[in-house]
């Protein structure tokens, strides 16, 4: 009988392939053709199975194209990254914060990962951030999404239209809460972009100037009235410091409706 030992090949980042989710009764979709071990490489190890008797997966779905929207963590819904395969290539694929699972380990002890494709350091980092922000971020005061939703629809088509290579978007606001109809927020936004890519620093200078001129255009009108932008900048992962990320919020791109009076808080 096969048990579940210490030195078990699975660890967080392992893939599992479609007909293995098959036989362990993992209802997926046909759409779905990986899972990926999403608990932490402690958690996979212990044999104690009244402790840990689960490994945590979520289910991958491939792609032909990534949406820029949905790269490097920036919504905490949904992620599109890469793989690489043995031959060198990448290969695209989606993930779906709803769509986690447990498996027994006394089950998948009988499986092996699947191993022609490789969840290398970087990658595997970007998904612990991405499913620890699910429940780590912070919401938007109301007041500031029901009276500069226009604004914050216009950074979200901005980024997903011109800069695949930005990490993340900080906004700091003050005041720091809920202000009545007359008072605005004094907004700094930072577009953050990766040192890995050439191409990234002027795509996120673009962005940020776009967004600039956006708020400039329409200052004052429906869905702009509570901005006051103070500062609009692109910003290097590397200038942009522990301090920067404790003094301002991660905005988080997500799916954005205003057609109802009294909107909830919404999750940057």
């Amino acid at each position: 009988m096969v048990t579940w030992t210490r030195d078990t090949a699975w660890r967080q980042g392992s893939l599992i392939e479609r007909t293995d989710l098959q036989a362990l009764d993992v209802p997926i979709g046909d759409e779905h053709t990986f899972a990926l071990v999403i608990s932490h490489d402690c958690d996979v190890a212990n044999d104690n199975m009244a402790l840990e008797p689960d490994v945590e997966v979520v289910l991958l779905a491939p792609l032909s194209v990534a949406d820029r929207s949905l790269t490097h963590g920036k919504n905490p819904r949904c992620l599109h990254f890469s793989v690489v395969d043995d031959a060198g290539g990448e290969n695209l694929f989606e993930a779906k914060a709803g769509s986690k699972y447990r498996l027994d380990k006394k089950r998948l002890a009988h499986h092996e990962p699947y191993t022609d494709y490789t969840v290398d350091t970087r990658t595997l980092d970007l998904l612990q951030r991405w499913l620890a922000c699910r429940y780590k971020r912070h919401a938007l005061p109301n007041s500031l999404v029901a009276r500069g939703g226009r604004f914050l629809q216009l950074i979200q088509k901005r980024v997903k239209k011109e800069a695949d290579s930005i990490v993340g978007i900080w906004v700091s606001f003050d005041p720091d809460g809920e202000v009545d109809e007359e008072t605005p927020y004094e907004l700094n936004v930072y577009f953050v972009y990766s040192v890995d890519d050439p191409a990234a620093h002027h795509a996120a200078v673009a962005v940020a100037e776009s967004v600039k001129e956006g708020a400039e255009q329409h200052a004052g009108e429906e869905g702009y009235s509570a901005i006051y932008l103070e500062q609009c900048e692109a910003v290097s992962e590397q200038a942009f410091t522990l301090w920067d990320m404790r003094h301002t919020v991660e905005l988080k791109l997500e799916y954005l409706s205003y057609r109802g009076d009294s909107p909830g808080p919404m999750a940057p």
